[in-house]
């Protein structure tokens, strides 16, 4: 979902706002690999955009929910996510600061050059800080980029997860296996070299 840059500015100090609801394509594609289940879940919300001075402030909400799996017993692992949407987006360095936003194309009229603005992504304070690039800014992609850094790298089903038995493959979460459990010591070749002797 692409937002024109000369509508966020047009906005004026209200900023634009933007209803998040895309579908379950996307949804589907944009978590693609990752080792996630979007089939019976959800992503939506709503961003506020608001120019300034050549950069874009962005802040809001987006709620998803979807099913991961346990790193330990493969179980599913139903997640919801509360994604906060605050961030600084600036232009692309060397990149005027959305070109089509400074004037208007047509007869009669004169395009205003473009605007470069030189920005320190420090002075962003504890704000994230994303880029945009031309005319519009990829409001989806934000998303999905807060989404996947959202996500756990190591899902749990719960803390205390038993996981699979290494040799029968069965949910310890569940009860023992009754398989004997042999731990090898790390004297194990001494001994062996010992009992040859």
């Amino acid at each position: 979902m692409k937002v024109r840059v000369c509508d966020i500015r047009a906005s004026g100090s209200a900023g634009l706002v933007v209803k998040f609801a895309p579908g379950p394509q996307w949804y589907a594609a944009a978590t693609e690999g990752a080792d996630v289940d979007t089939t019976a879940g959800s992503i939506g919300g709503e961003l506020v955009l608001q120019w300034t001075e050549g950069t874009i402030s962005s802040y809001g909400r987006v709620d998803a929910s979807l099913t991961a799996t346990c790193g330990r017993c493969l179980a599913p692992v139903p997640e919801t996510h509360a994604l906060d949407m605050k961030m600084v987006l600036l232009p692309r360095p060397g990149e005027p600061a959305g070109a089509a936003a400074g004037g208007q194309k047509g007869r009669g009229r004169r395009q205003r050059e473009p605007e470069v603005v030189t920005v320190d992504p420090a002075a962003a304070d504890d704000e994230e800080v994303s880029y945009y690039s031309g005319d519009d800014v990829d409001v989806g992609e934000l998303v999905r980029e807060a989404l996947l850094l959202a996500l756990p790298a190591y899902p749990l089903c719960r803390e205390d997860c038993a996981g699979l038995c290494p040799r029968c493959g069965a949910d310890r979460n569940l009860g023992p296996c009754g398989c004997v459990e042999e731990v090898e010591s790390p004297f194990a070749g001494l001994r062996a070299a010992l009992e040859r002797k």
